[in-house]
């Protein structure tokens, strides 16, 4: 990312996706958002189109649970519900 900014300095910081949404749409500057977040919005653009960020998104389950039918259930439906969400999702 630093690599892309170049000599630009940073107008605010947030942890906050949806914050950083509204920043941008309020026309504040550019943001990494993730796919999800961006391709949503109507009022933002890609600047690039390429992945400039990846994340891992980790389900933790106690080892006794994570055969139970429930726990499988709803590891899968995450699962499912994230790859629907962003393709990127294995």
């Amino acid at each position: 990312m630093a690599e892309r900014a170049g000599s630009g300095r940073a107008a605010s910081r947030t942890n906050s996706t949806t914050v950083a949404a509204e920043l941008c749409a309020s026309g504040w500057g550019v943001a990494v958002l993730p796919t999800w977040a961006g391709d949503a919005r109507r009022d933002l653009a890609r600047v690039w189109r390429e992945v400039v960020a990846r994340v891992d998104l980790w389900i933790v389950v106690h080892p006794d649970l994570a055969r139970t039918a429930r726990v499988r259930a709803l590891m899968d439906h995450v699962e499912a519900a994230a790859g629907r969400v962003c393709p990127c999702v294995r």
